[in-house]
């Protein structure tokens, strides 16, 4: 990941990482999609949680248990859903290393930029908390 940084530079890691949340963003619609599909069976679970047979009934259906006609088994909307939360994950865990990657890069080429700015975000800190402080008191 190191040199996947050192290659993109900051700028290429600011670019990248754009990208991954526009990929984050339209997993998110593809998932808001599914539920919006699905939202009767959703409300129905969220009412009938207490009722075995009605919710076995719901996992079937949200599960894609049922064959075609073909008996193919058709995929359902619980294995999309679990398939894009893991797609989000993945981006999210790749977004980190890069940062972090990023970070461990500039550290060891600019270590002296990079104290300047870590002092300037803690010292920024430090004024948010004095602020707030005294918004409080006041």
């Amino acid at each position: 990941m190191r040199a996947l940084a050192q290659l993109l530079g900051p700028y290429g890691v600011k670019y990248m990482s754009e990208r991954l949340v526009w990929h984050v963003a339209s997993q998110i619609t593809e998932l808001n999609k599914i539920v919006n599909e699905h939202r009767d069976a959703l409300r129905l679970a969220r009412s009938c949680f207490d009722k075995p047979d009605k919710m076995r009934e719901l996992l079937l259906q949200l599960s894609g248990d049922v064959k075609d006609k073909k008996q193919i088994a058709v995929s359902g909307p619980m294995e999309s859903v679990l398939q894009r939360v893991t797609i989000i994950g993945e981006i999210l865990s790749f977004h980190s290393l890069l940062h972090a990657a990023l970070h461990d890069v500039l550290e060891r080429r600019l270590p002296f930029l990079v104290s300047i700015v870590k002092d300037l975000y803690d010292s920024t800190d430090e004024h948010n908390r004095l602020v707030k402080s005294f918004k409080i008191d006041s």
